[in-house]
């Protein structure tokens, strides 16, 4: 029961009815005026009907005048409720008060329609028509003059009243307003002087740099990067400090930015010091843009960066060193292989061949029975020493790559390597339409060598496929096993430990001509090394 009172008075969350009107002061009086004009002739209409029934105490049903009076009267107090609304939303009383008014209208229609049939019986109709009449005239003259006196009194105490409330309403306003800018400055004060700090104390420098190029607003750590003083910078613009080869790609970025086609832009670029030597800086762009979309100023965040690519140029040159180093050192070991294979060939190979030929010149020479099982022992070892060194003159560097190119001594090497391991092997080359340099073949027959290696003694393959074909300005090389593959990753991991210096010399050999390999291998499922190399070595 208590919230339904509290409800009833409370203004809760809604507006008054004047926002609706906008608050504009004719429409509001309007409305004012026209309620207080009803409802003051609904306030005087029951006084005059309670006057009536008291000086004719003989007038029949006079109850009903007395209803009349009632629902006039809630009548002319919802018109009341409607300029009350007007600044005091408290529309739950209003809504009970024309809830009110709807039973009391409703009971007071229910009632007079019984008593139309006796109202038309009653006798001497003419006599208290002019009865009433005369009473009516009279009561509208005093009325009259009442209403007009009110009406005055009311006036008055309404504008009184509102011109109080005005100014009340005026002045808590101001006061508000006065209190809410004093707070807006005082942390206005306080975050300028937290950015000054920030600006001034960066680590990096910092900068508001005009749509044409002109520096605003430069913090201490962008002077000593570029060694002027902010008044010294603030005299000219970023294009008069920037290196001529940067300058092109940064005013492409702003232009972008300008468009609208990005928001920020980062780069690296090279500024002009003071003392006419270069550093390199780090820029970070963006744009304030006016609430009308037009483009305000710049932001710039100025990273010095010289130490960096100080360090990156280093490691650049380093790099290009250990890379001319690796490939001087596969050169050198490929010129050591050619000696030691024609040196195993032609010279060890000679020398066992010309060993053989003499024991078996003693054998067939000899009358001595007991020396023929030494001597074809020594034959048979003569032999088997001869094939070892053939073939290690071949594992070596084989001839055939020399003399019939990477195909031909592809196919042989293939063929020899599967049949020894006793799986089956296809070799698939298309004609190439390009002669290979010797140390692009070299590189191929050193990929298939390692990776038919590999196979033979991890992969527990059945079947080997090597591909070899040229596309356009590549030379494509593609090894293929069903056999149990190994972790690609893992792999790597123990290449740079040193622990698989195959994979390491695979991909180092590709990466000296400028290639790329890939190798993907599944587990069970076998393993695929792709090689793409450039036919024209840079």
């Amino acid at each position: 029961m208590s919230e339904f009172w509290h409800n009833l008075f409370t203004l809760g969350p809604f507006i008054p009815h004047g926002h609706c009107y906008l608050w504009k002061p004719g429409l509001v009086w309007l409305h004012v005026m026209s309620d207080s004009l009803i409802a003051l002739a609904y306030y005087s209409i029951p006084i005059t009907l309670v006057y009536f029934v008291r000086q004719r105490q003989d007038v029949p049903f006079d109850w009903i005048f007395l209803m009349f009076s009632a629902f006039i009267v809630a009548c002319g107090t919802t018109h009341v409720m409607e300029v009350w609304t007007l600044w005091y939303p408290t529309y739950w009383l209003s809504g009970l008060l024309k809830a009110i008014t709807a039973l009391v209208s409703v009971y007071t229609a229910m009632a007079l329609v019984p008593l139309v049939p006796k109202a038309i019986a009653l006798p001497s109709p003419a006599q208290l028509e002019a009865t009433n009449q005369e009473l009516r005239q009279q009561i509208t003259q005093r009325q009259q003059v009442e209403n007009a006196l009110q009406l005055v009194n009311e006036e008055l105490e309404t504008r009184v009243k509102n011109r109080t409330l005005e100014l009340a309403q005026i002045n808590e306003e101001l006061k508000t307003e006065i209190a809410e800018r004093k707070r807006v400055e005082s942390e206005l004060r306080t975050s300028e002087a937290r950015f000054r700090a920030i600006f001034n104390s960066a680590a990096v420098g910092i900068a508001q740099v005009d749509t044409d190029g002109r520096w605003l607003l430069v913090n201490q750590k962008l002077c000593d990067i570029v060694g002027y003083t902010s008044e010294e910078l603030q005299s000219r613009t970023f294009q008069d400090i920037t290196y001529p080869d940067d300058l092109d790609p940064d005013l492409e970025y702003v232009h972008r930015i300008l468009a609208g086609e990005i928001q920020t832009y980062s780069m690296d670029k090279r500024y002009i010091r003071k003392n006419s030597s270069l550093v390199w800086i780090n820029l970070t762009g963006s744009l304030v843009r006016e609430p009308n979309g037009k483009p305000k100023y710049f932001i710039a965040v100025i990273q010095d960066i010289n130490e960096r690519k100080r360090s990156q140029d280093i490691q650049l040159k380093m790099q290009e060193r250990l890379q001319t180093l690796s490939s001087k050192l596969i050169e050198a070991q490929e010129v050591e292989r050619r000696r030691l294979a024609h040196e195993l060939h032609d010279e060890i190979g000679q020398a066992l061949t010309a060993v053989k030929i003499n024991l078996q010149t003693l054998q067939h020479s000899s009358n001595v029975n007991k020396t023929e099982l030494p001597l074809q022992e020594s034959i048979d070892i003569v032999e088997v020493s001869l094939q070892q060194v053939r073939s290690l003159s071949l594992d070596l560097r084989p001839s055939l790559l020399d003399d019939l190119g990477l195909v031909v001594a592809l196919r042989w090497y293939i063929d020899r390597q599967t049949q020894r391991a006793g799986i089956i092997g296809e070799f698939v080359s298309k004609p190439l339409k390009t002669k290979l340099s010797p140390n692009l073949e070299t590189t191929c027959f050193r990929i298939v060598q390692e990776a038919l290696t590999n196979i033979v003694r991890h992969a527990k393959a059945q079947r080997v496929t090597v591909e070899l074909w040229q596309q356009e300005t590549q030379l494509h090389l593609i090894i293929r096993d069903d056999g149990i593959g190994f972790d690609v990753y893992a792999a790597r991991e123990k290449a740079t430990k040193g622990e698989s210096l195959g994979l390491l010399g695979m991909e180092e050999r590709v990466l000296l001509i400028g290639g790329q390999i890939e190798m993907k291998s599944v587990h069970q499922h076998g393993t695929e090394i792709h090689a793409i190399l450039p036919l024209c070595e840079n």
